[in-house]
């Protein structure tokens, strides 16, 4: 059975009754797809793997929307953590906040950042992300999380949880990788397709196309 849902600059639009925003994104925009990372309907935010139902009022979300930027910011976060952790898995890795454009970044004990680690985490980024890892979110009791971040060693993880009152936790999935974000991520590591690391003592930044940057990664102005 086929149903009939409204998508922002398209028009109506013709779905199966089984189908999710991820499918019908890949039937609309065919080979851009990826370009889309999420979905806001009736004001909410979505992921992708949603299921789509009749009259839904649809509007995609690509990194020029505020909630599709987060969406990003917390994807790429995700990629960062998956690569530091492949190749240093004892360092703590810590997302900070945003320095003009760039995310900044650190490395702590018992590593820290250098220039040739950081070549060699942007090379693992590009793998992760060329791989196009399915990035399956899963909720979980609070207590379930906290076995989970136990059995990865994840202690920072572990104090965060027992420390807050929520009753339930997200975690993302990508590859044998397992993480928590607020908010959703993009369907697959491949919806990133660019970015660059940049050395800024003693962390780095993640630059990736913005409003802040012009969407251009290159224009990048030093902070004094």
């Amino acid at each position: 059975m086929d149903i009939q849902v409204k998508v922002e600059g398209i028009g109506q639009v013709i779905a199966k009754e089984d189908s999710s925003l991820l499918d019908l994104s890949k039937e609309i925009y065919k080979d851009k797809y990826k370009k889309y990372l999420g979905a806001r309907i009736d004001n909410q935010i979505y992921n992708l793997y949603k299921k789509v139902e009749d009259g839904m009022e649809i509007r995609y979300l690509d990194n020029r929307d505020v909630d599709g930027y987060r969406i990003y910011t917390k994807t790429i976060s995700a990629i960062f953590i998956m690569a530091c952790k492949e190749l240093y898995p004892e360092a703590q890795v810590n997302i900070e906040h945003f320095i003009g454009p760039g995310l900044y970044v650190k490395l702590h004990r018992p590593y820290s950042l250098r220039f040739k680690q950081l070549q060699e985490i942007e090379k693992k980024m590009w793998e992760i992300i060329r791989a196009d890892y399915e990035i399956e979110r899963t909720v979980f009791s609070k207590e379930e999380a906290i076995e989970i971040f136990e059995k990865y060693g994840y202690q920072d993880k572990v104090r965060l949880f027992r420390t807050i009152a929520k009753k339930e936790v997200s975690i993302y999935t990508i590859g044998s990788h397992v993480d928590s974000f607020h908010g959703y991520l993009a369907p697959s590591t491949g919806y990133i397709d660019e970015f660059r690391l940049k050395y800024y003592y003693p962390g780095a930044l993640i630059l990736f196309p913005s409003k802040k940057n012009n969407y251009d990664i290159n224009n990048f102005v030093e902070q004094k």
